[in-house]
């Protein structure tokens, strides 16, 4: 990055603005050949990466204009860490400084006729500083010479924006999100326009335990899990036993993840917003946790690999099962099978580590967002 010299705060993935282009010449020859008119969400949306928090007036004006020039309906606001150098230029997320940019950048997307996502936090998954003990990501393991249960809790927010630096969030637990949510209440309440949707990726925790799981365990199963610790870990010749303890617990973990994103579904809603969830990942009934939002989102990772002649193929880059279509159809399902009226949306992390970095063609692209289409996936990222 030598010589780098950043003229606006976000960075616009270049390659899928010009990927892109081709819905905003749609709308431009007009509506004649379409039984519908285009609106927002018929256009594709882009996910926004924000350097350092470190936007301003100018830089919000130019990227917003040229995301629409390009074709974008939606920007998704992702706060990461900053470009070296312009430490100075850094906001702190969720201060009072980067509400009001948030807000000019919700009232200039207004005029323009974009909509505004942002995730719930900085970089991914879930989490920040100052959080409890109890409402980090938590992990247990058997201590074998005491039969007792140690724990760590050393995942921390990838790619964090600063002021966002910290644990991540037990995905588990009730008492962490709406401890949580509470800080976004906090930072919010004074905005007068709010982003249209609440984002969460995919689940990328490394939790398997949490304050509440013993007591929640007993209330579900009928039973003291603490009783159970070193079946449950494997230290038991009684397979059946152990096998039906593990199927108690995953079946206990799995409601409370998605009572979790529920809970984060239900805040926002109240508060007039809708919901984008990536629940692949999660150790849940996927259909569930996808359901629980208004827009179940997948992603997919590699380009799809097909006997198409003059595609370029690359086998230095080619990841058997990258490009499965069947993770998007459970998204897609999802939003069937729940009926979300006035929704019927199911988005996409799209494009994704098609190839090493540089090396994405923009025939891959193409391919890759047939597929998305033909899975059932209509409000691309």
């Amino acid at each position: 990055m030598s010589g780098y010299k950043p003229s606006g705060i976000f960075v616009i993935v270049s390659i899928m603005v010009v990927c892109c282009l081709h819905f905003a010449v749609m709308a431009e020859a007009g509506n004649g050949n379409w039984p519908f008119e285009i609106t927002v969400t018929h256009r594709p949306g882009t996910y926004w990466w924000c350097p350092g928090n470190a936007w301003d007036a100018e830089s919000i004006d130019w990227n917003l204009e040229n995301l629409k020039a390009g074709g974008i309906g939606t920007a998704h606001i992702v706060p990461i860490y900053g470009a070296k150098g312009y430490e100075d230029r850094y906001i702190k997320y969720l201060s009072e400084e980067w509400i009001d940019s948030l807000q000019y950048i919700l009232q200039k997307a207004d005029t323009l006729g974009m909509k505004i996502d942002m995730t719930t936090g900085t970089g991914w998954c879930f989490g920040g500083p100052d959080l409890a003990q109890d409402h980090q990501d938590t992990r247990a393991s058997l201590d074998k010479a005491t039969g007792k249960l140690s724990f760590s809790t050393r995942r921390m927010v990838k790619r964090a924006a600063p002021g966002g630096e910290g644990h991540m969030l037990n995905p588990f637990s009730q008492g962490a999100i709406a401890a949580y949510v509470s800080r976004f209440d906090k930072a919010l309440k004074g905005l007068k326009l709010l982003p249209r949707a609440q984002y969460h990726d995919s689940f990328e925790y490394q939790a398997n335990w949490c304050a509440e799981m013993p007591g929640e365990f007993a209330k579900r199963r009928g039973y003291d899990l603490n009783d159970h610790i070193r079946t449950l870990f494997g230290e038991d010749e009684d397979k059946d036993r152990a096998s039906r303890v593990k199927y108690d617990y995953r079946l206990t973990a799995a409601e409370m993840h998605r009572e979790f994103i529920e809970t984060w579904a239900g805040w926002a809603k109240s508060r007039g917003m809708m919901t984008r969830n990536q629940a692949h990942g999660s150790p849940a009934n996927l259909l569930d946790v996808y359901a629980a939002v208004d827009i179940p989102e997948t992603e997919m990772f590699g380009s799809p690999e097909f006997p198409i002649p003059g595609f370029r193929h690359d086998d230095r880059f080619t990841r058997e099962g990258d490009s499965d279509p069947r993770i998007c159809r459970i998204a897609s399902s999802a939003a069937h099978v729940a009926h979300k009226p006035g929704s019927q949306l199911v988005s996409s992390e799209s494009c994704t580590w098609m190839r090493e970095h540089w090396h994405g063609t923009l025939g891959q692209i193409k391919l890759e967002m047939d597929l998305f289409f033909l899975a059932g996936i209509n409000h691309v990222y």
